[in-house]
């Protein structure tokens, strides 16, 4: 049956809950949940495992690792082991419907890594058919439970890594085009004050989805961005040793020297005079 046909909650083991360093990369477990009722997960501790959530319908309220967030349909989230989290569907009528799997071994931080899945957070990846099948195909080879499983499931697990990985890529390609004209505006008017409402408006988005947007394109949300250019034109002026650090800091659009200072020690790990005098 087509997994966009099935009403029951599906699920596959190896092991559960299972931390083993010893081996590079290990499936430990594979389901779907579908539930039309409400309900509450709740892990204080987290688990001994890496948990993947995929969205296929519905959406959840999340708490992961003290940041709240709302898993909505096409999302994913990995979380990596020993961190709490809680999720629940109370404010959501629709069924939910998402998949799972968890996955442990001493080389699952370097295959995130070079998938480029993110960890920790909520990325839109959309409502993939693409990713769909990979699960599928997942319970299939739980299905059939051939001798070379454990094999078979943790290099199938890895490709659905890496195709999410790649679908998040081309996400933040798009954004990075969507985000040109504000992030070009920062570098060409960095002694200017600017505000995040004024670069959301420029892009025509709510400054909370603009925030989302920034941080997933540079890794940094849009104020801290704006300090690390201001930070580094300052050192850049300092080097040239042609004006005085009042100079710099209002060239830099900071508003006063002091708060200049507190900014640029907790950006360099130290003062202005001290970078100037290192010189």
């Amino acid at each position: 049956m087509s997994e966009e046909k099935r009403n029951k909650s599906q699920s596959y083991y190896i092991e559960d809950n299972s931390r083993n360093e010893s081996i590079p990369f290990q499936l430990n477990c594979v389901g779907e949940v579908v539930l039309k009722k409400k309900f509450k997960s709740i892990n204080a501790q987290g688990r001994n495992d890496y948990y993947l959530m995929y969205i296929r319908g519905g959406e959840l309220e999340a708490t992961v690792g003290g940041e709240d967030c709302v898993l909505r349909e096409g999302d994913v989230i990995c979380i990596r082991p020993g961190t709490p989290y809680t999720y629940n569907n109370y404010a959501c009528s629709r069924v939910i419907r998402y998949y799972w799997m968890h996955f442990t071994g001493g080389e699952c931080e370097r295959v995130l890594n070079e998938c480029g899945v993110p960890v920790g957070r909520c990325i839109a990846l959309g409502n993939s058919h693409e990713t769909a099948f990979y699960f599928e195909d997942l319970f299939t080879e739980f299905g059939i439970r051939r001798t070379n499983l454990f094999f078979s499931a943790a290099l199938k697990a890895q490709y659905l890594l890496l195709y999410i990985g790649r679908t998040v890529v081309r996400e933040n390609d798009r954004d990075s085009v969507r985000l040109e004209r504000s992030i070009r505006y920062i570098h060409t008017h960095i002694k200017q004050p600017l505000t995040v409402k004024q670069l959301a408006d420029m892009e025509y988005l709510s400054q909370s989805r603009y925030r989302e947007l920034f941080r997933a394109v540079t890794g940094h949300s849009p104020i801290e961005y704006i300090t690390w250019q201001r930070v580094h034109l300052a050192c850049e002026l300092i080097e040239q040793g042609d004006m005085s650090l009042a100079s710099v800091a209002e060239t830099c659009g900071f508003a006063d020297r002091m708060y200049f200072q507190r900014v640029f020690k907790r950006v360099m790990k130290m003062t202005p005079g001290q970078f100037k005098r290192g010189l």
